[in-house]
């Protein structure tokens, strides 16, 4: 028995003799007892009772350094995920369904364009297919589709071909021209165009030269065109005369007579003219030096019947010279004519 029942009961007793020394009746001292009976049953219980907030608060704590130390242990997991287990285990199908809708065996690819005769255009990614051959297109293609023959404008396509030995495909890119009769292959329309071999192997031309067998792992490049060779044009003879030392004369003779028209030696300007050796000479140099000659006699010596004769002589000579019209001007200015 406890300390506080065995209190509980010894009231019990006290109040029991209390109230028979008061002279209580039988039936009230009776009431009294169930009273202090039930109290003294009932006290256990209510001691027990203030020992469960404690109790409460430590199985709390406990709880929560479990969790604390679990999502240590393992970080991807959460203690509301351990809590809400069964949501992910129904969630697990779930998963499981969105990654076979991703797999390549659920995956359905829009279908290929039907080759027509003609131009084609296919997108990056693209592909059309028929008559045994099936084109993928790695880039922006344009491509001319015939029966037996494909050609690339531009792009690059990766070639599938069914085994046709008795009519070959010919596929044609810049001067490239494949030769397939059924193999995998990759052809790109650039500068240059090239030709891989993945399957199989193809027959290749290249400007109408020699055919050329590629095998799988093999690549083929248009060869570049290769420069005109430069050469450097042979002179003529006519350039390759010694102008130098006669232009090297005329300008010397010219600058004397220059010199002679400045101290006002005319006639000496004229003779210096008329000395010089004029046989290795152009005709240009020639019809120069005469209308020197005759420029000195009609405008610095003054001397009209000379530079009469000599501008009729040098008319007679250089007719469509350049100094032509001058030269008929003089005549004219001077009377040669009414005088000849």
């Amino acid at each position: 028995m406890t300390e506080p029942t065995s209190k509980a009961l010894q009231r019990l007793r006290a109040l029991d003799q209390a109230t028979a020394r008061r002279g209580a009746s039988v039936q009230t001292r009776e009431r009294l007892r169930r009273r202090l009976r039930h109290q003294a049953a009932a006290q256990p219980f209510v001691q027990r009772l203030r020992w469960w907030p404690v109790i409460a608060f430590a199985a709390g704590a406990i709880t929560m350094a479990l969790f604390v130390a679990k999502g240590l242990s393992t970080p991807s997991t959460s203690p509301r995920a351990e809590a809400t287990e069964p949501s992910i285990a129904v969630a697990q199908p779930t998963a499981k369904v969105a990654e076979d809708a991703t797999s390549p065996a659920a995956a359905t690819s829009p279908p290929c364009a039907e080759p027509v005769d003609g131009p084609m255009h296919l997108a990056a990614d693209g592909c059309a297919q028929g008559q045994g051959v099936r084109l993928t297109a790695v880039l922006e293609t344009q491509l001319q589709w015939t029966t037996d023959r494909i050609e690339l404008q531009s792009g690059e396509l990766i070639f599938d071909v069914d085994p046709r030995p008795e009519r070959p495909l010919h596929v044609v890119v810049g001067a490239l021209d494949v030769e397939v009769v059924g193999t995998r292959f990759i052809v790109h329309g650039g500068e240059p165009a090239w030709i891989s071999v993945l399957e199989g192997h193809v027959r290749v031309r290249a400007s109408g030269g020699p055919p050329q067998d590629l095998l799988r792992g093999q690549r083929f490049e248009q060869p570049r065109p290769e420069p005109p060779p430069t050469t450097t044009p042979t002179p003529s003879r006519r350039r390759t005369e010694p102008r130098a030392p006669r232009n090297v004369g005329l300008d010397a003779c010219l600058e004397q007579v220059a010199k002679l028209r400045r101290e006002g030696s005319y006639r000496e300007a004229v003779q210096r003219l008329r000395d010089q050796d004029q046989r290795g000479w152009t005709a240009r140099a020639r019809q120069l030096i005469s209308y020197e000659i005759g420029t000195l006699l009609e405008r610095q010596i003054g001397d009209a019947p000379a530079a009469c004769a000599h501008w009729s002589e040098h008319q007679r000579r250089y007719p469509k010279g350049r100094h032509a019209q001058i030269v008929s001007r003089a005549l004219t200015r001077l009377g040669c004519e009414d005088s000849g």
